[in-house]
């Protein structure tokens, strides 16, 4: 009985709590696209110590492509992460921990058709 009285208690102050309260909404700061050309992104800032780092990739013919995205910090130009792998996963969200800050992303895709958003989440 009291684990019911608890449930209850439970979502009544879910129920109360305001829209967002104890989430991160991610924010959309920028997104770029491309189809195998190695690209260099311009820098972007993130204000939240994490910032997610989601892609979607499609093979662009029967021999599978890669997609490998580099995270450089942009005030010291040094890597601060990375990504890579083969397309056989056509999408995925990577949560980075070293904001906030000023970043860029070098970007390359062979045989692939890819997309790349970054989210700051507030």
């Amino acid at each position: 009985m009291r684990q019911w009285i608890a449930g209850g208690s439970l979502a009544l102050l879910l129920a109360l709590a305001p829209v967002g309260a104890g989430a991160q909404s991610p924010h959309t700061v920028q997104q770029w696209s491309g189809n195998g050309v190695q690209q260099t992104t311009d820098p972007f800032s993130v204000a939240s110590a994490d910032w997610t780092l989601t892609w979607t990739a499609q093979d662009r013919d029967s021999i599978p492509g890669y997609l490998s995205i580099a995270i450089f910090n942009a005030d010291t130009r040094l890597p601060a992460g990375s990504v890579s792998g083969s397309v056989g996963s056509p999408n995925g969200t990577v949560t980075e921990h070293n904001g906030p800050g000023r970043f860029y992303l070098v970007i390359d895709g062979a045989n692939t058709n890819w997309s790349v958003q970054v989210s700051d989440l507030r």
